[in-house]
């Protein structure tokens, strides 16, 4: 008998993680408020977040009410700062970007959502923050063209101007891939150029690979204005029972060295929208590589706050240690009976860069991820190798619990009898090869 932990399940289905070991914070970061009539009573979701200097600094979208007479709920653009990156202020004047509500004709007449912002040291001052958002028109979901790319400036991430000409990138036609909308967008300056990421999907059947699936594009631009669209995706859903075989969307891109690294939301089946966040590596921007072991980031195990989404990756990286910390939205249910009863907030988890993030090979160390870190009750495992036992060690190194036998990708486990402190998980592998892990229980 094992009398502290009890193996409650392993099964081979998706390994997460890959080229990083994702470790997701227990709680949300920036919770919605669940106040009526709060700017941000309903949702808080889809995190921007830069490294300016030692101050992280995140734009994000807030769905709810400016005052009691509000009669919809619909979304704007806060901002919150932080020093650390897990520890968030948000601006007590928020939303900091709203929508266009005296022109019906605008194209961000209902909502401004998902901001992707850089800071842009080749700008004016006056524009030194640069903002491309998603505009929503109507209150409706896939209406042709309702949701197209907008832009906005500002000198300090704070006070924004909206560009005059808006909308600044919008969908094809019906013979186009991307005929429906565009949004999402993901934007970064390569030298004299700006590269822009979208997600669009194509709700017209004409034998394509594309057809009625989310797909990611691509398009360029010398003023931020003015874009050339690619003529084609470059990031197509899959196909078959792969886990992308519906949508992949919401791409998050950062080059660095010379390698292009894409985070991005994705799901297999449009019956249960359960989003979770795969990773695709390219060396030009165009021509992707999904990683074998997606997704990177899954679910949260029964009970967690990110139950049923954990999406919408936005990834920074501290070039001085390494760190990577990936803001995604999650939520914890189906239905929204009240304001009380539901989480859709912001997360984090946190990794590190491990050598320009190569795709593993047969020799690589498998990559596992623990979490929740500290944990109380229930401890998640999964990786990219099968699990063959686990050992839990003390500090004193005294061994507190194995775990036989497990062959799988992954591991649930009832921890909730182990008393609180600070231990050391060593994961043996079907290869033989071992790893160790920290490991904190409250």
């Amino acid at each position: 008998m094992k009398p502290v932990f009890a193996l409650l399940f392993c099964t081979v289905s998706f390994c997460l993680s890959a080229q990083v070991n994702w470790i997701k914070q227990s709680l949300p970061v920036i919770p919605r408020s669940a106040i009526y009539p709060n700017w941000d009573a309903v949702a808080t979701a889809d995190a921007c977040v830069l490294l300016v200097n030692d101050t992280f600094k995140m734009w994000y979208s807030g769905a709810g009410w400016l005052s009691a007479g509000d009669t919809s709920v619909n979304v704007r653009i806060g901002y919150a700062w932080s020093t650390d990156g897990l520890n968030w202020n948000q601006f007590a004047a928020n939303p900091v970007l709203d929508r266009s509500s005296s022109d019906i004709n605008a194209p961000d007449y209902w909502n401004v959502e998902t901001a992707n912002v850089i800071y842009d040291t080749a700008a004016p001052p006056a524009e030194r923050y640069r903002m491309w958002y998603s505009g929503k028109q109507y209150d409706t979901a896939l209406t042709t063209g309702n949701y197209k790319v907008c832009y906005a400036t500002s000198p300090n991430g704070i006070n924004w101007t909206k560009y005059a000409g808006n909308p600044v990138l919008t969908a094809g036609s019906s013979a186009d891939w991307n005929n429906l909308l565009i949004s999402n967008v993901s934007v970064l300056r390569d030298g004299d150029t700006l590269k822009l990421w979208f997600a669009s999907p194509d709700g017209f059947l004409n034998n394509q690979p594309t057809d009625g699936k989310g797909n990611i594009g691509y398009a360029t631009s010398t003023d931020g204005i003015n874009w050339i669209k690619y003529p084609n995706p470059v990031l197509i859903a899959g196909v078959g029972n792969s886990p992308d075989s519906a949508v992949v969307a919401e791409p998050s891109v950062l080059k660095i060295g010379n390698t292009y690294h894409m985070w991005y939301s994705m799901i297999n089946s449009w019956a249960i929208e359960n989003f979770v966040v795969g990773y695709a590596s390219s060396t030009d921007g165009i021509n992707w590589i999904k990683h074998n072991a997606n997704p990177v980031l899954p679910l949260g195990g029964f009970g967690a706050w990110d139950r049923y989404w954990a999406a919408h990756p936005g990834v920074v990286y501290n070039a001085q240690n390494g760190d990577l910390f990936m803001y995604y939205t999650g939520r914890d249910s189906t239905v929204f009976p009240n304001l009380t009863d539901y989480y859709w907030d912001i997360g984090l988890a946190r990794s590190t860069l491990i050598s320009g993030i190569a795709p593993p090979t047969s020799q690589s160390v498998p990559l596992t991820s623990v979490y929740p870190v500290p944990a109380s009750e229930v401890l998640y495992l999964r990786s990219t190798e099968i699990i063959s036992s686990l050992v839990f060690n003390d500090l004193a190194g005294r061994v507190v619990n194995t775990e036989n036998n497990i062959a799988s990708y992954s591991a649930e486990l009832d921890i909730h009898l182990l008393p609180p402190g600070h231990y050391v998980i060593t994961v043996t592998y079907a290869s033989g090869s071992q790893t160790n892990h920290q490991l904190i229980v409250r």
